[in-house]
């Protein structure tokens, strides 16, 4: 992984965030990695905690402090931030009813919660870029034919519809939240990284009008009966 390219990213997709947040209020990522979107969160005026596994692949490359966590139990009182922020998290989550309930609790009343998450672009051309990369291995198919799965659930071909609009609206319904916004993150890449940092973000922001974008922002609010709580 280009860690390099991966700031890049990530940077983009927190400048896409700010302007919807309110500055100075208190902020809690989940799944920071190596903690550098809390890092352009607090340096575009934000208070950020951050919060990522025990032993995750990014600890040793920190630039940021990240707190460990268990994936599901927030250490942080009730009604604590104004807003919590997850970028390529909740398709791992394993129990997503129980880490819900927890950023919930977390969450002032008036509280947002802003997830990014692939979408069905993504996973067809990370697919697609998987059966590319063969022809120079082929070998890799007799032990792997197919491509592997990103998330928790289903495999690489019904995460088409799991990581769809359609899919995660009806799961945030499910989890009564309210949701206020979802739109493209207006940029394309595969999970493969392929060229990296050769294709700056401006090229990729015009291929993903041609390639489709590869995640969708989603904006969520409490519900009332969640907020009475």
């Amino acid at each position: 992984m280009n860690l390099d390219f991966l700031e890049r990213l990530r940077t983009y997709e927190a400048d896409l965030v700010v302007p919807l947040l309110s500055k100075g209020s208190f902020l809690l990522e989940i799944g920071s990695g190596t903690g550098w979107q809390a890092k352009v969160f607090s340096e575009r005026g934000f208070q950020v905690e951050a919060l990522d596994l025990e032993g995750g692949p990014y600890s040793s490359h920190c630039v940021f402090p990240v707190g460990k966590f268990d994936g599901v139990n927030i250490p942080f009182p009730d009604k604590t931030f104004d807003f919590v922020f997850s970028s390529s998290v909740l398709e791992h989550v394993l129990d997503l009813l129980a880490l819900d309930a927890e950023i919930k609790r977390v969450l002032k009343p008036d509280g947002i919660a802003v997830h990014i998450l692939p979408s069905p672009i993504w996973r067809i051309w990370t697919s697609i870029v998987y059966y590319l990369k063969m022809i120079t291995e082929p070998w890799v198919l007799l032990k792997e034919p197919f491509p592997p799965r990103h998330g928790e659930k289903g495999n690489a071909f019904s995460e088409i519809y799991y990581f769809s609009s359609h899919y995660w609206s009806k799961s945030f319904k499910e989890m009564r939240w309210k949701l206020k916004k979802n739109y493209p993150n207006q940029l394309f890449y595969t999970g493969h990284m392929i060229l990296n940092s050769k294709l700056s973000i401006p090229v990729r922001r015009t291929l993903s009008r041609i390639l489709g974008s590869v995640c969708r922002i989603y904006f969520l609010k409490k519900t009332d009966h969640d907020t009475a709580e």
